[in-house]
């Protein structure tokens, strides 16, 4: 039973895994508000999300399955992204004026959007080819490294980052109405807020009536 299953997998175009995995910037980008700082779990659970989109009958398979079929899956990903670090290689030679008799790859517009996320050391020869060392300076007492500055958490940009699959996966009417129900929430809050002042003046003003009252 396992054997149709794997077939299945490889029957799948490279194009749709990724814009499936073009969703998810946890599993591409190096640093995601998206994602929990410890995000093993949250990644195994967006792959499995990426499966469930890309194979019809996800639900149906044993957790036995589903695992072995997510591996193939990342294995087929990471073939992919590194086929495309070959690719950003030659076009970067070829930009520099070196000849490079190889064809472009077929998916490389489909993943332009690895780009902005590629390591420096991606971006250099890896091709084949192995980058050059740098000369080793002399020896030197290196100065002692300042202490990490502490990370900030932007909770409010995390938040709004967690909210963006979900909006990709309605259709354009639903998006409307999720919009303006949030806009609405923000409003009301912002009014109680507001009118919290208010409220306070009222009763302050309130207690002191009867005061003003017996002085009199």
């Amino acid at each position: 039973m396992a054997w149709p299953k794997k077939k299945i997998l490889e029957e799948i175009l490279p194009v749709r895994i990724i814009r499936e995995v073009e969703k998810w910037p946890v599993l591409y980008m190096r640093s995601c508000a998206e994602a929990p700082r410890d995000n093993t779990h949250f990644r195994k659970k967006v792959w499995n999300e990426v499966a469930k989109a890309l194979i019809e009958g996800w639900d149906s398979y044993s957790p036995t399955e589903k695992e072995c079929t997510i591996m193939d899956l990342k294995k087929k990903w990471r073939n992919l992204k590194d086929t495309f670090k070959r690719q950003v290689s030659v076009e970067k030679r070829r930009r520099q004026g070196q000849v490079v008799k190889k064809r472009k790859y077929v998916y490389f517009k489909h993943m332009s959007f690895l780009l902005p996320h590629l390591e420096p050391a991606d971006a250099a020869a890896d091709d084949g080819e192995r980058p050059r060392r740098a000369p080793r300076a002399s020896p030197r007492a290196a100065p002692p490294a300042p202490p990490p500055a502490p990370e900030h958490v932007d909770e409010d940009h995390h938040f709004l980052m967690s909210l963006l699959p979900s909006l990709r996966r309605m259709s354009h009417d639903d998006k409307l109405s999720a919009k303006m129900d949030i806009l609405k929430v923000i409003k009301e809050v912002r009014s109680q807020a507001a009118d919290a002042p208010l409220a306070v003046k009222r009763e302050l003003h309130d207690a002191a009536a009867p005061a003003d009252a017996d002085s009199d």
